[in-house]
């Protein structure tokens, strides 16, 4: 009886070491979302192509894809190898954390950019190298119940398309210098406190 149970948890250790195998990936083929994987505990044997699971493909859409060199857990369909996916890379000596914190959910990128929040204080940081563009057929709104701080060396804000206006509404503090190219109406009083503004009476 004992030989009997030994000999299927041997036949089922086989199976699962079939099933389920770590690898590192050798070639990537982006347009197909396929990869190829060497399994060194198999003499260095490389993979047929292999699907990298996702978590949406048709009506949404993810995509993600495994770097060469990237260590990552594989499974294959119990009737063969040639049906094998890539279900995710994992964390080791070789590629350790980024962030070591139970509450941070970090997406982080090669050339630095990563999009970052904290569930402690609800706190979402992106930060990238490189532009960000935001384009809406509708309604855009930046809404904040304290304050909205934009800096940069240069802000340009412009109306263009079909009605080209830009409306302001609220008390504005201007800390510097004001130029107009074009004309100035005002419904109110201009209150001149340097002396300098020409006074025409009609």
């Amino acid at each position: 009886m004992i030989e009997e149970i030994r000999g299927d948890l041997e036949s089922l250790a086989r199976i699962v070491f079939r099933i389920i195998r770590v690898g590192v990936v050798v070639a990537t083929y982006p347009e197909r979302g396929t990869v190829r994987v060497r399994f060194l505990d198999q003499d260095g044997e490389v993979s047929y192509e292999m699907r990298v699971l996702v978590r949406k493909t048709h009506r949404d859409r993810d995509y993600w894809m495994p770097d060469v060199g990237e260590q990552v857990l594989c499974a294959f369909l119990p009737y063969g190898r040639e049906q094998g996916f890539v279900l995710g890379a994992f964390y080791s000596s070789a590629d350790p954390v980024s962030v070591a914190d139970q509450e941070v959910r970090r997406v982080e990128f090669a050339n630095g950019a990563y999009v970052e929040h904290d569930r402690r204080t609800g706190n979402v940081r992106v930060e990238t190298p490189g532009e960000v563009e935001v384009r809406a057929k509708g309604t855009v709104r930046i809404v904040s119940a304290t304050q909205v701080v934009i800096m940069a060396p240069n802000v340009v804000i412009k109306a263009e398309g079909g009605a080209t206006t830009a409306t302001m509404e609220g008390n504005f503090t201007l800390m510097g210098n004001l130029e107009v190219i074009g004309n100035i109406h005002a419904t109110g009083t201009i209150i001149d406190e340097g002396g300098n503004t020409n006074h025409h009476s009609h």
